[in-house]
């Protein structure tokens, strides 16, 4: 798999409503934000606004997942149960801008990945074909509160945005969460344990199959952090595609070797 240019992110959010749905283009964070909400009406938002409103791990939690927690340490791995295959994303984050990570896109090859570093500076980023790219963090200039339910939300660009491994859905669920809940059936199951964690379980159904994430999508969000600890894509009770925490956990200060930069 080859590293596009790190340079700035466009988050796919509300169209496609998936996780696993972040790209890279020429746009910048500040020009999607922007458009995003140009020649949008705030009514088409008032179900998932009210659905919000409703779920108080949501509203409280997930709406601003960067100031619930100092450091986090974890591994997800992505199933897609049609052919077996295996993804798997490590990393450590830190607030409010470092991270380390690493993406093997293929868990049968765990010696075939890629890497990047953000130590708050520069973001390095080296392929597996070995070849390093720099760049400086991405930021936003123009941000909304994500708690403003008046508007349509815009995600926190603080910095700990992955560059790769699709997974930032479930770190960031604000990028995505406005536009689910506004096009489905939205049932709160009640709550689970993942990991030893207790999660709010929360499912929606549409009409029809949207793509790769079918008609169904369950998510387990974490009551304490709102990150989103499992999600399954489904048709109907048939699961498609499965992201969920394989090991998680929070701290106070991260090892700065952990940081260091690429070469």
């Amino acid at each position: 798999m080859s590293i596009k240019k790190y340079v700035t992110y466009t988050i796919i959010a509300a169209g496609i409503v998936g996780v696993g749905a972040s790209i890279y283009t020429k746009t910048s964070l500040t020009q999607h934000a922007e458009a995003s909400d140009t020649g949008k009406n705030n009514s088409v938002f008032s179900k998932a606004k009210e659905d919000i409103n409703n779920i108080p791990v949501i509203k409280n939690k997930a709406l601003n997942t960067n100031a619930n927690y100092s450091v986090l340490e974890g591994s997800i791995s992505r199933t897609f149960h049609e052919n077996g295959e295996k993804q798997i994303v490590e990393f450590t984050i830190e607030q409010p801008g470092r991270f380390h990570a690493k993406h093997i896109p293929n868990a049968k090859n765990p010696n075939l990945f890629e890497e990047s570093v953000n130590d708050g500076t520069f973001v390095k980023t080296k392929g597996s074909d070995g070849k390093l790219n720099e760049s400086t963090p991405p930021s936003i200039a123009k941000k909304e509160k994500a708690q403003d339910l008046d508007k349509k939300i815009s995600p926190d660009y603080n910095g700990t945005y992955l560059p790769f491994g699709g997974v930032n859905e479930m770190l960031h669920p604000e990028m995505f969460i406005q536009g689910a809940l506004n096009r489905g059936k939205v049932t709160v199951k009640g709550e689970e344990k993942i990991l030893g964690r207790d999660a709010t379980v929360i499912v929606i159904d549409r009409d029809v199959k949207e793509g790769k994430i079918g008609n169904r999508q369950t998510f387990w969000f974490d009551n304490q952090t709102g990150i989103i600890l499992k999600a399954v894509d489904a048709d109907g009770d048939k699961p498609l595609r499965t992201t969920v925490f394989e090991k998680i956990k929070f701290s106070d200060k991260a090892n700065e070797a952990i940081f260091k930069s690429l070469k």
